[in-house]
């Protein structure tokens, strides 16, 4: 089980993102949105983990090799260069819309 007890959110990376399918596209957002006022980051963050549901969790997978899936080492880049967080999550829009 995970535990989001010393969990934070500092900054948020906002997207919009459309459908390829109906070629609606998407726009990435030029700066991160900074959460250092408490009344803010707070209700956030349990509006980001409330939603997980621990008896229904999943895992990054690869057929060959983890290190070999996008999702999951975009996301592992996040956690090793926070102050990328921007490049990361741009990227990982791009991935994501390309592959639905």
């Amino acid at each position: 089980m995970v535990n989001f007890a010393e969990s934070r959110l500092d900054a948020l990376a906002v997207h919009a993102v459309g459908t390829k399918h109906n070629e609606e596209g998407y726009t990435a957002s030029r700066t991160l949105f900074p959460l250092d006022l408490h009344d803010i980051s707070e209700p956030l963050h349990t509006f980001f983990v409330e939603p997980f549901k621990w008896d229904d969790t999943q895992q990054f997978m690869h057929r060959t090799d983890l290190e070999q899936n996008t999702v999951y080492n975009l996301c592992r880049a996040i956690f090793e260069t926070p102050t990328e967080l921007l490049q990361h999550s741009v990227s990982l829009l791009k991935h994501l819309y390309e592959s639905s």
